[in-house]
């Protein structure tokens, strides 16, 4: 009679491996295994030989098991070969994975993650608005993770910055992304300044989980556009009003004028 010896198999997650199933067989005959019932959470091939290869679905780990069964082979025609059939736990280890980082703008445009660093730039006009909306940061993980914002802020003169715990669940990530997360918070940025001050102000953003690693940066950066237009708007003498949408006029309005709006015969400070 044939024994399956194994009893219990081990497996890291997203990992592809192989292991020969042990047995045992008084007579030494010849054997032949079968898969009989796979792992729910996992792709596994069995030879006939007994090897057994998976592959666990991607990002899971945790408990699943598996039904194998031999027969003897190469048996006399009058002997009946025995079938022997087992269930093996199976044990797919944690593997940690990498948070990933998204970000939705202030128009609600999404930004998948992108390595080393996920920079975003916002030209915004002074003496127009003191605040500034600049959108959403997202952080997702396959495994279980709390995460703790250690944001680095370089102001322009006074001007401050809010994150403000935003609703993850209202947030749905699979519209982007197949990939199914454990962990998801998300964080809304809004900067507030001194409307008459022009120049430039930057937020790196990254957060410590609870596992002890560190996010990838999201680095926000605005400028905040020197304007003297009151009632007008910016142009440049040669190359038109698309010329001022441009970083270096937070230095500087040299080189530009204000095109004056009818009806307004003061039009710069």
């Amino acid at each position: 009679m044939p024994k399956i010896v194994t009893d219990t198999l081990i497996f890291n997650e997203d990992e592809a491996s192989e292991v020969l199933l042990e047995t045992q067989d008084a007579e030494d005959d010849d054997l032949e295994f079968t898969l009989v019932d796979p792992p729910a959470n996992m792709v596994c091939n069995l030879t006939t030989a007994g090897k057994l290869s998976c592959v666990p679905l991607k990002d899971f780990y945790g408990v699943d098991s598996v039904m194998v069964q031999v027969v003897e082979l190469g048996l006399p025609s009058y002997e009946e070969p025995n079938i022997v059939q087992k269930k093996m736990m199976v044990t797919i280890n944690e593997v940690p994975d990498k948070t990933e980082r998204f970000f939705f703008d202030l128009n609600e445009a999404f930004y998948i993650d992108k390595r080393p660093r996920m920079i975003h730039q916002y030209r915004i006009n002074a003496n127009r608005s003191n605040s500034l909306f600049a959108g959403t940061i997202v952080l997702a993980d396959v495994d279980v993770q709390v995460f703790t914002p250690i944001p680095r802020f370089v102001p322009l003169g006074n001007a401050t910055y809010r994150l403000s715990k935003a609703r993850a669940d209202t947030i749905l990530l699979s519209n982007y992304t197949s990939h199914i997360y454990r962990s998801v918070e998300a964080f809304d940025v809004e900067f507030e300044f001194a409307p008459e001050i022009s120049g430039s102000m930057t937020l790196e953003f990254i957060a410590k989980a609870d596992d002890g690693s560190y996010t990838p940066e999201v680095t926000l950066e605005v400028y905040v556009l020197e304007n003297p237009c009151v009632h007008g708007h910016c142009t440049h003498p040669l190359y038109g009003d698309e010329a001022c949408d441009d970083n270096k006029r937070a230095a500087s309005f040299d080189g530009y004028f204000c095109v004056c709006e009818p009806g307004n015969l003061y039009f710069q400070k």
